[in-house]
């Protein structure tokens, strides 16, 4: 008995355009689903471009100086501490003590709010022996995120200005140990102090002075060094010229070469000993601060000292 055999219907073959309408349909299927992710990610990106500059402002102030806007209240207590701080300074001078006005502090707090809103960073560079004497200037200076960084001497200025940019170098003028300031007194030069010898050596590497002296020695009759920008011991002066200075930063390129300026110590050795014996006719006089010659000037801070005290150890005595 013949037994018809099961027909299997054979399964009908795509046509070429419904090969392609497949791939098609899962990729627009994919794309409907991603849709959501992707949008959030332009999102995202658009507003990271639109708020990276004041996010970053705000992020660097609150690890540093802590969250929201300088005070006026906040800026006063600085200042008023500031006043404190040169109260002995002043009477040493002679001068009547000169306090921050009241419109002084509203015109410094506006003018630093102002100027930190446009700039996402600032770093100052303050070289100093002794940097505890300007720990209320540099509170002030970081209430409004500026990054205040400190060196000790000439040498390790230069270090730091190969490590990262500043706005601006605030010196002394008078560093007695300083090994650029020892060369050139030793050697009779005219602008023979620390903070002159730093604004030379960087105006070789600076678009423009960078240097500002702020020292007691400096007064309206003391001339401003070549290549140093102001030296003041005028505390206004100075706010006025850091804030202007952050405004439109110099631009320096260090090079390793500056290193060169800097003794060895068997020259130090030897600076030290030529001090010495060009000072000693000096030793224990009274000399005016006018008419003075550059070795009156620079005898102040090298003469020999009596035998109990150290010829190189003790506080300068000249302008700092």
């Amino acid at each position: 008995m013949a037994h018809d055999k099961a027909v299997i219907p054979e399964m009908e073959r795509p046509t070429s355009e419904d090969a392609l309408s497949t791939p098609m349909q899962e990729l627009y299927v994919e794309l409907i689903k991603a849709s959501p992710k992707l949008l959030l990610a332009i999102l995202l990106a658009v507003l990271a471009l639109l708020f990276y500059d004041p996010l970053s402002r705000l992020l660097d102030r609150s690890t540093k100086i802590g969250f929201g806007p300088v005070s006026f209240e906040a800026a006063e207590k600085k200042l008023k501490e500031w006043n404190e701080k040169d109260m002995e300074g002043w009477e040493k001078k002679g001068k009547e003590k000169e306090n921050f006005s009241e419109k002084e502090v509203k015109e410094h707090t506006s003018r630093y709010s102002d100027v930190m809103s446009k700039v996402r960073h600032a770093n100052l560079l303050w070289v100093d022996d002794d940097p505890q004497d300007n720990k209320v200037f540099v509170d002030f200076f970081e209430l409004f995120g500026i990054r205040v960084v400190t060196a000790r001497s000439s040498s390790e200025a230069v270090d730091r200005l190969q490590e990262r940019s500043f706005s601006a170098v605030i010196t002394d003028w008078n560093r007695k140990e300083d090994s650029l300031q020892l060369k050139a007194s030793a050697t009779g030069e005219q602008f023979w102090g620390a903070g002159a010898r730093l604004g030379h050596l960087f105006a070789e590497s600076c678009s423009e002075r960078n240097v500002v002296i702020f020292s007691w020695g400096s007064t309206t009759e003391t001339p401003v060094p070549p290549r140093v920008k102001v030296a003041t011991d005028n505390r206004n002066t100075l706010l006025e010229t850091i804030a202007n200075m952050i405004e439109k930063p110099v631009e320096c390129d260090i090079k390793t070469t500056a290193k060169a300026e800097f003794p060895t110590s068997a020259q130090l050795t030897r600076y030290r000993q030529m001090l010495d014996d060009k000072c000693k006719p000096y030793a224990g006089k009274s000399r005016t601060r006018s008419p003075a010659t550059v070795w009156d000037e620079i005898c102040k801070v090298y003469a020999p000292q009596p035998a109990d005290k150290s010829s190189h150890s003790i506080h300068p005595s000249g302008p700092r």
